[in-house]
């Protein structure tokens, strides 16, 4: 822990040291009692180094008599007395006889090591300079001082280190220096000059600084005095109720944080059960709309291919009522041709009545019965080709016929496809009620736990304002980290674990906030008055009356199938007839052919004619028949090709009103996908939320359960606040009273009478510094005494 510095004066450091109690040691040489101090008297330059190094042994005691001492020294002497023997029987142990109660030696020392190491720096408006070589300038002056240890390894060395506090001092003349500022170090005034210095702690190494604006720089003497530190503090002076106090209260508050973090804890695992039930329902709702939109796409693929179908109905009743129109005309025209036929075949008949007249009319009558056979040959073609055409045209006939009514068996597929998109919206209305139910449930079951929304919300707020207060106690114990008393990691750790509470009771807020919210925007919609449960259920309304003009279309459909049926079978009929019929046609267009053929041998042979007249005549007369005939079954065809026309159209403009209708209910069907789409979407992303909040929620115990664990640590940690808080304080204290630290001869081990150690350190400016710094002395000083010399080493 890193230790304040706190700032003594010298006089009272020295005389504190100086006023420890005598204790008695038994001499090695001779059995008397007496005690030894050591003055470490040394010199160095302003990198550190030493430059000259003595000792002053202080032996006290009654009846000294002979003193053995250990050390070596370069040469040692006597100060305080002529009345005692000196001698070194060795090099590094020498012997005192004397009969005086206080013996003082001085030793000079080399090769010997400082247990710290000074450093001294100069800056002069920010660039670093020589004192030596810069006497005599002006501007603003930053000096620092580095204490570092000599040798970490050396344990003796060490030992000072860790248990010694410098005393650490500069001054300067107040004519050519002003403005001194020092943040961690005491200024003071003395007559015409300002001195700075410092106290520092064991094992406090900050560099020392200070600022001063000069006008004739001179360098400065510098005086280092070290000592064990020994301060005598008593636990009465202090009144530690100002701080055990709110440490009880702290205490308190963290208990009540972790009764808190426990109540939440068990909350958030109730409100995670809760949401998991929600979860399930909203999985529900979201597999109805999901069996809403297949069903619905189902709907339109259907509707869409009946639609399709009604094109290609639509397209071949256009056909149907072509044909039935050529069937028409051609009927007609055939009728007309027969007619002719008849009429100009009377006198060819005619002809052969009176062949047997005479051969003399025969001439004539040839020719007669030529020209008309011309014209029955001309007429054949017409004839043959205009039955063809009524052949096609109720060939055509049949083919649309029998897709109309294929078209009227798939019906039946639409309207069970519409009865089940019924019974899904039905399954999805039920649903939106569960969804509302559980809602209830889950509603009743938090407040007959008392885990409702609110209360939690109301508990987590009182757990902040526990945490805040919590906070402002422990600004309070701020003072006992600086003055080293309570350990900053323990309040670090305090303010952390405060700090992450409060960071979970901000982000619970949010979420009992955040998660209310969703319930009452589920609950709002799932309500029989909310948006979802109200068009659900108009859904299902306006559906069903949309399913029953499914239904009546359906049967009306079949009902037209019922009649078009017997008209497909007269057409089949018709067209095995007409078959018949047209071979009758080629049969006669080709005899027609042969007569004009053998009229025309008649011409060119009457002999032969004469012969075969009879038979001609014979054959004549049924020829005539069957024209009789022919013209008959022509105004029949006629007749009835008009009446197949007339229900063709009339078929025709059906299937339009069909095709109109069933545009309209795909179109429906359309926006029913769409509707069931958008339902999908809105009952996943409800299913999302859900889940979203269930992790949440999930994330919220585990953070709860990791809070209430943390929270009991804490609790347990802190139970007995007050009472570590006086033995971090009593540790405190005896560290800086050096009760336990047995000061060790820095000479010699092997000294144990040594009861003080103390360091003189001074760092002398040049004699040209300190003549550009005017501080000679006009006055002759009379000569010093030894005792007096002795006395400087300490000022």
């Amino acid at each position: 822990m890193k230790k304040p510095i706190i700032y003594l004066s010298t006089a009272a450091l020295i005389a504190g040291a100086l006023s420890t109690p005598l204790q008695a040691f038994a001499a090695e040489a001779n059995e008397v009692n007496f005690t030894k101090e050591e003055l470490i008297y040394t010199t160095i330059d302003r990198s550190g180094s030493v430059e000259d190094m003595y000792t002053t042994n202080v032996f006290e005691g009654s009846n000294l008599s002979l003193i053995k001492d250990f050390g070596d020294y370069e040469e040692l002497r006597l100060l305080n007395t002529t009345h005692a023997d000196l001698t070194s029987p060795s090099a590094d142990e020498s012997v005192i006889q004397t009969d005086e109660n206080r013996v003082i030696t001085q030793g000079k020392l080399q090769n010997r090591k400082l247990p710290w190491i000074f450093t001294f720096h100069y800056l002069l408006d920010g660039k670093e300079i020589d004192p030596e070589k810069s006497a005599g300038q002006s501007g603003t002056l930053e000096v620092e001082v580095n204490i570092q240890p000599s040798d970490e390894s050396d344990e003796a060395l060490m030992s000072y280190v860790d248990h010694y506090a410098l005393q650490i001092s500069t001054s300067m003349d107040l004519d050519t220096h002003f403005d001194l500022n020092s943040e961690n170090g005491i200024v003071s005034t003395a007559g015409n000059h300002q001195q700075v210095q410092w106290t520092v702690l064991p094992g406090q190494l900050e560099p020392l600084t200070f600022t001063v604006d000069t006008t004739e720089f001179a360098d400065f003497d510098w005086s280092i005095n070290g000592a064990p530190l020994t301060l005598g503090i008593d636990k009465d002076l202090f009144d530690l109720s100002s701080f055990t106090e709110p440490l009880a209260d702290l205490e308190t508050g963290i208990q009540a944080v972790n009764d808190g973090s426990q109540s939440l804890f068990s909350g958030s695992t109730e409100l995670n059960s809760g949401l998991e039930r929600l979860l399930g329902g909203s999985q529900q709702v979201t597999n109805g709309a999901s069996e809403l939109y297949s069903g619905s796409q189902a709907f339109v693929s259907g509707t869409a291919q009946a639609f399709a179908k009604t094109k290609e109905l639509e397209n071949g009743l256009a056909d149907l009522t072509d044909g039935s129109r050529q069937l028409q005309s051609a009927a007609g025209q055939l009728n007309q041709g027969s007619r002719q036929l008849a009429k100009q075949s009377e006198p060819f008949f005619d002809g052969l009545a009176s062949v047997d007249q005479g051969v003399s009319d025969l001439t004539q009558a040839l020719s007669d019965i030529e020209s008309g056979a011309q014209q029955l040959t001309d007429r054949s073609k017409s004839l043959t080709d205009g039955s063809a055409r009524v052949l096609d045209a109720l060939k055509t006939l049949q083919e649309k016929v029998s897709l109309l009514t294929a078209s009227f068996n798939k019906a039946a597929e639409l309207a069970d496809a519409s009865q089940n998109i019924q019974s899904g919206m039905i399954n999805l209305d039920m649903g939106i009620e569960n969804i509302d139910q559980s809602i209830e449930e889950y509603q009743t079951k938090l407040k007959t736990s008392g885990l409702s929304p609110s209360d939690l919300a109301d508990q987590n707020r009182a757990a902040k304002e526990r945490l805040a207060a919590l906070n402002e106690q422990l600004t309070k114990l701020q003072p006992l980290v600086e003055e080293g008393l309570l350990d900053e990691a323990v309040l670090t750790d305090l303010q952390t674990a405060i700090n992450q509470t409060e960071q979970l009771t901000d982000a619970n807020s949010q979420y009992i906030e955040g998660s209310q919210q969703v319930i009452e925007g589920i609950e709002g919609v799932v309500q029989p008055e909310g948006d979802l449960k109200a068009g659900s259920s108009q859904l299902v309304k306006q559906y069903q009356s949309f399913n029953e003009a499914v239904t009546t279309l359906i049967e009306n459909l079949s009902s037209i199938s019922e009649t078009v049926e017997p008209l497909k079978q007269a057409i089949d009929s018709l067209v095995d007839q007409y078959g018949t019929l047209d071979e009758g046609v080629n049969q006669y267009t080709e005899s027609t052919s042969q007569l004009s053929k053998g009229i025309q041998q008649a011409t060119a042979a009457t002999q032969a004619l004469k012969t075969g007249a009879s038979t001609l005549a014979a054959n004549g007369s049924s020829v005539q028949s069957g024209l009789q005939r022919l013209a008959e079954g022509t105004a029949g065809l006629s007749s009835g090709s008009k009446e197949l026309n007339n229900g063709v159209n009339a078929a025709h403009a059906g299937s339009l009103a069909f095709i109109d209708g069933l545009q309209t209910l795909h179109n429906s069907t359309r926006t029913l996908e769409t509707g069931s789409r958008q339902l999908l979407v809105g009952t996943e992303a409800l299913e999302s939320g859900l889940q979203n909040a269930a992790n949440g929620s999930d994330a919220l115990v585990s953070g709860a359960d990791q809070l209430a664990s943390g929270t009991s640590e804490l609790a347990s940690q802190t139970s007995d606040l007050p009472d570590q808080t006086e033995e971090k304080i009593d540790k405190a204290v005896a560290e800086f009273s050096n009760e336990d630290y047995q000061v060790q001869s820095f000479m010699d081990d092997r000294n144990d009478q040594t009861e003080n150690v103390q360091f003189v350190i001074q760092y002398r400016a040049s004699d040209t510094d300190q003549a550009s710094n005017k501080q000679t002395e006009t006055t002759p000083q009379e000569p010093k005494s030894l005792w007096e010399k002795f006395l400087d080493l300490f000022r």
